[in-house]
């Protein structure tokens, strides 16, 4: 019975997806000569003057001697912008004598970021998070990532990683290196009725990534890692221990602009062993999650998602539980989460454009360029977000957490964006909540 509910929640996301896509549409295409198509004899690149010319080609979706059209020229317009190292990006083609060449120009953005922030945790005033972020994108110009982010007050941490996207000959392979200290908040209920809302979890992880970007869409990754754990207080079960993990990714990605996709989908596949018998852990998590952005008429698009969370073993932490309401969160019932060893998530929305985006020049005297120009817009969005925990499937339509609501975003690219919505739970409880980054 429970396989059968499953399914046919899987079904109902599914079913959904289709309804809207009859609406799709062509994007509209670049300059006046929208029907005519474009010989590519040569590509040429300006405005690159730190980043290296492979970040920028192993983007494209086409080579010399290929014929493509306007939109082909949009589409890649945004997959260069994707990179967020650039502030603006432009592409159009011209003839010189017969040689057709296609032209992409770029203006770097700075690299060097120390940024302070300030967040709330859950949505909650009362675990608020602070500290700094410090990054370097584009190091050496070839997209290269060096990134520290100390964070102080509640789950205070200190996460450090390199990340070199291009290694190879051919720069088809990828690598990363990740080390991070989490000082964490005890969210399991047995653990909270038995010692009370003070436990936590000091954790340690050092972890390496090697991958290679398979297609243009695709990438496949494995990593191995070791991970220490204590708890603060000696009384619990398996307080302290440490072990081995590695875990495999799959990452297929046709998103036109991966800030605020348009059109294309996301899929991500991750399956991590964790212990493998060491320390007599051993468990495994996995997790699937299937995105969508359909466009429909004029300025509308059409998002969905499906994620499915899996976790088994005999021995597994409870910190390592799944948790929704905390990953995934509920939009409209921000202070919910329940654990589960299974979830089932889906999130629907539909966007509608009010400002298109556009490039905005900030003239500030004594400060650089690039820190005040940005590719900016406005939009509204209706969502809807649904879950379930393994342990409600029950009483299925009963045990359902669901929120919706209303939401305005605003775009800062390619930095970021900010995101205000207003939400109400199955219950008729209304909340407000600010966040930081795309819904999905």
């Amino acid at each position: 019975m429970i396989i059968f509910k499953i399914i046919l929640f899987v079904f109902v996301f599914f079913a959904a997806t289709p309804i809207f896509s009859n609406y799709i549409y062509l994007p509209e295409l670049l300059g006046p000569e929208k029907d005519s198509l474009i010989r590519v004899d040569s590509i040429q690149l300006m405005g690159n003057l730190i980043t290296k010319p492979d970040v920028i080609m192993r983007e494209l979706t086409f080579k010399l001697g290929d014929t493509i059209d306007a939109q082909v020229l949009k589409f890649n317009k945004d997959r260069v912008f994707s990179l967020s190292i650039f502030n603006e990006v432009k592409v159009d083609h011209y003839l010189l004598g017969k040689i057709s060449i296609v032209r992409i120009m770029v203006k770097e953005s700075w690299y060097i970021w120390p940024i302070p922030f300030l967040e709330f945790k859950e949505h909650n005033s009362k675990k608020p998070s602070y500290g700094v972020d410090f990054s370097w994108m584009n190091f050496r110009g070839r997209n290269e990532k060096i990134k520290t982010k100390i964070s102080l007050g509640y789950d205070a941490s200190v996460l450090s990683s390199y990340e070199n996207p291009m290694i190879g000959a051919d720069n088809l392979y990828y690598t990363g290196v990740f080390v991070q200290y989490l000082n964490q908040k005890n969210q399991n209920e047995e653990l909270k009725s038995a010692f009370g809302e003070k436990v936590k979890t000091r954790h340690y992880d050092l972890y390496l990534l090697f991958g290679k970007r398979s297609t243009l869409f695709t990438k496949i990754s494995l990593s191995a890692g070791y991970h220490a754990y204590s708890y603060n207080y000696s009384e619990i079960a398996n307080n302290k221990n440490n072990f081995p993990y590695i875990a495999f990714d799959f990452q297929s990605d046709t998103r036109d602009l991966a800030q605020s996709a348009g059109q294309g989908h996301l899929y991500k596949l991750k399956v991590t062993y964790n212990g493998a018998g060491v320390n007599k852990v051993s468990y495994m998590k996995s997790q699937a999650d299937f995105i969508f952005y359909t466009p429909m008429i004029d300025r509308f698009v059409f998002k969905s998602r499906l994620l499915l969370k899996h976790i088994r073993g005999a021995t597994i932490p409870f910190y390592d539980l799944n948790y929704l309401g905390l990953d995934p969160k509920i939009r409209g019932d921000y202070s919910y989460h329940t654990e589960g060893g299974d979830i089932y998530f889906s999130s629907f929305e539909i966007k509608y454009t009010l400002l298109k985006e556009t490039n905005l020049q900030l003239d500030l005297p004594l400060i650089p360029t690039q820190f005040t120009q940005y590719r900016t817009g406005i939009y509204t969005y209706t969502f809807c977000d649904l879950g379930v925990a393994d342990k409600e499937l029950s009483s299925f339509r009963n045990s359902i957490t669901s929120g919706y609501g209303v939401g305005l975003g605003i775009l800062f690219l390619p930095y970021d964006q900010i995101r205000f919505e207003y939400g109400i739970n199955k219950y008729g409880k209304r909340g407000f909540a600010f966040d930081i980054g795309a819904s999905f």
